[in-house]
């Protein structure tokens, strides 16, 4: 049990499920119960939901037999949770009427809690919004102490929930900033890094909830600001999940040490707070709260002064951003940034516009597709695209353009350029292959197109000095380890793009193309290319990889965690191999692999692809894009240009 735990906590849900079913041969009936609820909640986080509630009937069964009503009520109330994400009522009240008299008998506040807050939401199924509220806060003054904490979080969610469907939009903006200082402790007190990430992803609803009451509101920056704050704790999260070495790498030994305690004096203050019992106390604890928060960001926006990278660690406050407009949209080529926020319900687009220094706001909800309509069609794009010889491609894509373009026309129609910042499903968006039926073009044939990880993350990265590197270093015709087909294109790819930039050219190939010598060309290269193949893994961030040369010291998969230590200046890095651009899929945070790791290194700009790609075309293609580059188009420009001359 507590090695699919731990395997849980790491993000490798499939291996936990293993662990238990292999557990549940040998073990005696007294751990079966427990083992079938944990295995029906691997079995729902790797989306088998059959499966799922079998294993907790069979948990209910157990504990009906072994006389153990605690076990019995759990299972229950995690078959609940299974009949509430798929919005069945009728199972859901039969559930909760099976389970009440259990929690009543045992009277125990971990139970008496969730099954409050599974009551709740299935009044907020039956348009009930005023029952949930009443049946949330009868509970919620017994949720205070730190033990119950994510009990708390969940029950602040409903009611946040409850007050919205009521149009209360004070009272549910002050119960989304209660949950956030909640999650925000209930963060610090995971030890280990993935789980933290996947824990804020879990809750990333209590931050698009919150945008959404800012929207009706009409705090439209405020709302743009919270999205940001999402993303920042993911990205946050993710970067510690690094080594130590990396974690400080930008660090002078007091300057981690300082951050070590200043995270020590937060957690202390949220303590304080969760625990305070008269308005003095909490007067004291919010006081002492705000006074180290304040000590802490002084602290972080002087770091990310001189060293703008440690904002991609989500230090520093969110620019204030109507002062961003010099950096992001001083140009005279109009711009369109467009930020999308989704959830199970909601598609919230952040749209700024910005020519010549100046910039505009505009936040839209998008409800032509959500959830899982919305999950489909990306699918149904995304699979038509990477199968090769599909003719019914373009037909995929009008459906999307339709629901998050169409509305949004007045804003890109006349801009230049277009930078996305994706979120959820739509990281899988071939953004460039969505055709505008007015112009009977792409948008990719119209538009320079680019991707961002957030709006903070754009404009650190566009702050940073010019690259110190003059040089181009590429990499091909790798000698794989068995498994993996040779490139035979990979070789003459890079060679060609050598010639084309001309300079400072390194080219490595075959027994030179290795680990060991790219972390040695790094510092060096201005641009640098990797013709190779690529290796996507969904459920460990950090594991997604491109492949070099094998050698006796290392086995040639650079992995996420092994690009975040390379030594960059780059102005751009090119991931010519399959698949580069995917990783693992975060709420509020888009795809976190190797291209993400690349920025976080310290590359300005990334190019990647999102599926399985022919090694020719792939030739033709970064030819073409090379060309361009040197006339001096800028990078966005240079692979549309590319695209074009391809399809041609």
């Amino acid at each position: 049990i507590n090695r699919a735990g731990a395997a849980l906590a790491s993000g490798r849900p499939t291996d936990a499920e293993k662990t238990l079913t292999e557990a549940l041969k040998t073990a005696p009936k007294s751990f079966t119960a427990e083992i079938q609820i944990q295995r029906g909640a691997v079995l729902s986080l790797l989306n088998r939901p059959a499966e799922s509630r079998a294993a907790l009937r069979t948990a209910q069964q157990i504990a009906r037999e072994l006389s153990n009503p605690n076990a019995e009520a759990r299972a229950l109330l995690a078959e609940c949770g299974l009949a509430d994400d798929q919005e069945d009522r009728a199972t859901c009240k039969a559930l909760l009427t099976r389970v009440k008299p259990l929690v009543e008998k045992l009277q125990q506040p971990l139970l008496t809690f969730p099954y409050t807050a599974a009551a709740a939401r299935l009044a907020l199924l039956e348009k009930a919004p005023a029952r949930a509220e009443a049946l949330v806060r009868a509970v919620l003054p017994q949720a205070q102490k730190g033990l119950y904490m994510s009990a708390r979080l969940d029950l602040l969610l409903v009611l946040s929930q409850a007050l919205v469907l009521q149009q209360k939009w004070d009272a549910a903006s002050k119960a989304l900033l209660e949950a956030e200082i909640f999650l925000e402790y209930q963060r610090s007190g995971i030890s280990d890094p993935v789980e933290r990430t996947l824990f804020s992803s879990s809750f990333s609803d209590i931050y698009v909830l919150h945008a959404i009451v800012a929207i009706k509101q009409k705090k439209l920056w405020l709302a743009l600001m919270v999205s940001e704050t999402l993303r920042g704790l993911n990205l946050r999260e993710l970067m510690s999940a690094t080594d130590w070495r990396v974690q400080t790498q930008s660090l002078t030994e007091a300057d981690a040490n300082r951050t070590v305690g200043f995270r020590k004096d937060e957690a202390a203050a949220y303590a304080a707070l969760t625990e305070a019992v008269t308005t003095d106390e909490r007067e004291s604890a919010r006081t002492r709260l705000e006074q180290v928060a304040t000590a802490r960001k002084s602290f972080e926006r002087t770091l990310t002064r001189a060293k703008p990278l440690l904002a991609l660690r989500g230090w520093g406050d969110v620019p204030v951003l109507e002062q961003s407009v010099d950096t992001l949209f001083g140009s005279a080529k109009p711009t369109c940034y467009i930020s999308f926020l989704v959830n199970e319900d909601t598609v919230i687009a952040f749209v700024i516009t910005g020519k010549n220094g100046r910039m505009a706001l505009d936040v839209q909800l998008l409800p032509r597709l959500t959830g899982r309509a919305l999950d489909s069609a990306v699918k149904k794009l995304y699979d038509a695209c990477a199968t090769p010889d599909d003719t019914q491609w373009e037909a995929t894509a009008k459906p999307l353009f339709a629901a998050l373009l169409e509305p949004l026309r007045a804003s890109w129609q006349s801009a230049e350029r277009i930078i996305v910042v994706p979120d959820g499903r739509l990281a899988y968006v071939p953004w460039a292959a969505l055709h505008d039926p007015k112009t009977r073009k792409f948008l990719g044939e119209t538009h320079a197109l680019s991707l961002a990880p957030s709006f903070t993350t754009l404009y650190y990265l566009s702050k940073r000095a010019p690259s110190k590197a003059r040089g181009f270093v590429g990499y091909g015709a790798c000698k794989f380890h068995a498994g993996l087909a040779p490139l035979e294109q990979s070789g003459p790819e890079v060679k060609a793009i050598g010639a084309t930039l001309g300079g400072q050219s390194i080219v490595r190939l075959a027994e030179n193309a290795t680990a060991p010598r790219l972390q040695a060309d790094a510092p060096s290269a201005r641009i640098l290319h990797l013709a190779t193949h690529g290796r996507a893994e969904e459920s460990r961030p950090l594991e997604s990889a491109v492949f070099l040369t094998p050698t006796p010291e290392s086995d040639g998969v650079v992995t996420t965690r092994d690009l975040l230590t390379l030594p960059l200046d780059s102005d751009l890095v090119t991931l010519s191999a399959c698949e580069s651009a995917l990783g693992t899929r975060f709420q509020g945070e888009g795809i976190v692999g190797p291209a993400w790791g690349l920025l976080a290194a310290g590359s300005r700009s990334v190019l990647a692809s999102h599926w399985r790609v022919d090694d020719n075309a792939t030739r033709l293609l970064m030819t073409a894009f090379y060309k361009e580059l040197a006339k001096g188009r800028p990078r966005a420009e240079a692979l549309r240009l590319a695209q074009k001359t391809l399809r041609t």
